[in-house]
């Protein structure tokens, strides 16, 4: 809708004298709205011909540093005879320039410009002038002096980025907000080697969001990352120079296995201490041909022996050490020992007297021995004895028996069982 000058005249005289239309109560003026950018306007068409001889508006400001965006300022030109300015837009300063807006008011005085269709891009330059017009839609002759400005260029990675070293199995790693306070999150990328290539491990959402653990990543692991801040369009700027971590590696071996004592039925093992201050424990293992290894005893960091008492007589073994840290981290396995435990030494005579049992008795840690005897009669214990041998005289020629000792300790303990010992009475005349 458009009003007349003369209306507006004969408006503002009746307002002035208090009258009104006949018949009516109260009169009042429907005027257009002036409000700039508003869709209910109509729409204004501007012209260039003849020219308006108008001021221009001074102090014009384009800013740099807006995402995606570029805010225009400038003094208004406050003459009643402007009616608004026409904002326009080059590529260059010496590239045609285009009509981007068209704001209503004299006393309009800013201006963000955000592409319309065609957003800005990051980091992009643009070249802008100011041309204001009469309410009869004629642009001045002159337009403001050009002003560049531009958008805001990808955001720099965050800073003061650290990678934390020796942690079991992870690296943390922990930066300080982007400045740029549009950021919307951050990129993590993590390489093995400084070069690259890097991959992309993670997505932070949130600009205050400065920290990530890079888990499972195994023991002395030596790897870098990177990390780049993202714009709310999901766009990733350059990435930060890469940082340094590695994972705490796992215990060494125990060094140094050998066997310290050793009696019937019982190993003693040792080892040196492990150099790593986080030793939690060290933990004995047999292995045995055939078979899973067997967890024989668990001992704390300060201790560096360990004692098997699950042994038989004469059995063979293969001992390995395995130590583990406050963090869960275990060992290798050491370098393994086989050991023969001892035996009895069993050995048996047929003897005009009987079966003569002789063995290693031990007297000052074994004070007896108790001998059984098994045949197809059935199997009894023949009886004790204070010293390293035994008679039977119970037995018939012809005959095959088997034999087995067991020492004594004084707490009436036993030791384990020898294996058995076959043995077959001739049938000879002279036995007896």
């Amino acid at each position: 809708m458009r009003v007349s000058r003369n209306t507006l005249r004969a408006a503002a005289l009746a307002l002035a004298l208090g009258l009104a239309p006949s018949g009516c109560a109260s009169w009042k003026l429907n005027l257009p709205s002036l409000r700039a950018g508003s869709s209910d306007e109509e729409e204004l068409v501007l012209v260039e011909s003849p020219p308006a001889q108008l001021p221009v508006p001074e102090h014009v400001h384009a800013g740099n540093d807006g995402y995606r965006v570029v805010a225009l300022q400038w003094e208004p030109v406050l003459r009643s005879e402007v009616a608004g300015y026409a904002v326009e837009r080059a590529s260059a300063p010496d590239a045609p320039f285009e009509r981007v807006a068209v704001l209503r008011g004299r006393g309009t005085s800013s201006y963000v410009d955000d592409g319309g269709a065609q957003p800005l891009a990051d980091g992009s330059t643009a070249y802008y002038r100011l041309r204001p017009f009469r309410s009869d839609g004629h642009l001045a002759a002159e337009a403001s002096p050009i002003v560049v400005g531009g958008t805001a260029p990808l955001p720099s990675p965050p800073p003061a980025i650290r990678a934390f070293s020796r942690q079991p199995r992870e690296i943390p790693l922990a930066w300080r907000p982007a400045h740029d306070e549009w950021a919307s999150g951050y990129v993590v990328e993590r390489s093995p080697s400084e070069d690259g290539p890097y991959q992309v491990i993670a997505r932070i959402p949130g600009r205050l969001s400065t920290s990530y653990v890079d888990r499972e990543v195994g023991n002395l692991r030596v790897l870098y990352y990177r990390i780049a801040t993202v714009t709310p369009a999901g766009t990733s700027g350059p990435p930060s120079d890469p940082v340094r971590a590695v994972s705490k590696p796992e215990p060494l071996p125990p060094f140094g296995l050998r066997l310290a004592e050793s009696s019937l039925g019982r190993n003693v093992i040792v080892w040196d201490p492990n150099v790593e201050a986080d030793i939690k424990e060290y933990r004995l293992l047999r292995i045995r041909q055939g078979t899973r290894s067997k967890l024989i005893e668990t001992v704390p960091a300060e201790t560096t022996r360990a004692v098997d008492t699950d042994l038989s007589a004469g059995e063979g073994a293969t001992y390995v050490v395995v130590a583990g840290d406050r963090d869960g981290l275990e060992s290798r396995q050491s370098i393994p020992i086989k050991i023969e435990s001892q035996d009895y030494d069993l050995q048996a005579a047929t003897t005009p007297s009987g079966v003569s049992l002789r063995w290693h008795a031990r007297p000052d840690e074994f004070p007896q021995a108790r001998i059984a005897r098994s045949s197809w009669l059935g199997a009894r214990d023949l009886g004790l004895t204070e010293d390293g041998s035994f008679v039977d005289a119970d037995v018939q020629p012809g005959r095959s028996y088997s034999y087995v000792v067991v020492l004594i300790r004084p707490d009436g303990s036993e030791a384990p069982p020898s294996d058995p010992l076959e043995v077959h009475v001739p049938e000879t005349s002279d036995f007896r």
